[in-house]
């Protein structure tokens, strides 16, 4: 059994891991599915509040115009504060898991509290760019993607078509250095031919 090299993609802000954006996840299952719903969501929670507002305004605008300083004026601007405060908290604040890549005899990928085990041997691995990933990949159903943020140019590859327990392509977000060492250390099955062989070399950048 190969020693397991360890690769770490860190926490990161995302508006979509929101206690909001979390709870659409759990009850949708595709990704983009989710984030449309997402969006969708906080549109009309947006609108409703909004709504809201203009109703208790009107309710409430005589007694208020009457008592400026007193404390229904007081308590109305304290509940308006108080629902902007929830609203961007519930619908912004949010943040990814970290995630972890295990490369040994397989590539075992955590992310909280999932898991995907991959057999090394079944798959290829490449760098692809971030267009190529938003305008083909990202559009993929059975894409399975640990991209936390738009950092990082090039992304990497992990061909698992027909794989047993994956369904389609995962694509992972490494830093430069990391996604040099996890190609460089990943051999492919097809005659044990080493991927890092067609990366290029120090004397070649040069």
């Amino acid at each position: 059994m190969k020693p397991a090299l360890s690769f770490h993609i860190p926490r990161r802000f995302s508006t979509t891991r929101s206690i909001l954006g979390r709870s659409i996840r759990r009850r949708i299952g595709d990704p983009r599915q989710a984030a449309s719903t997402f969006i969708v969501a906080l549109v009309v929670l947006a609108c409703f509040g909004a709504m809201l507002r203009i109703l208790a305004r009107v309710v409430l605008r005589d007694a208020i115009h009457a008592d400026p300083t007193g404390n229904l004026a007081a308590l109305f601007v304290a509940a308006q504060t108080a629902a902007v405060l929830v609203f961007l908290v519930v619908g912004f604040v949010g943040f990814t898991d970290p995630v972890v890549v295990e490369l040994s005899d397989n590539i075992r990928i955590t992310r909280g509290t999932e898991t995907l085990t991959i057999d090394r041997s079944a798959v290829g691995v490449r760098e692809i760019s971030r267009d190529l990933y938003h305008a083909h990949y990202q559009r993929y159903s059975a894409t399975r993607s640990f991209v936390p943020s738009n950092r990082e140019p090039q992304l990497l590859l992990i061909e698992a078509y027909g794989v047993r327990g994956v369904e389609g392509p995962v694509i992972l977000e490494l830093d430069s250095p990391s996604r040099t060492e996890f190609l460089r250390a990943f051999v492919r099955s097809d005659g044990g031919r080493d991927v890092a062989a067609s990366l290029p070399t120090n004397a070649d950048a040069a």
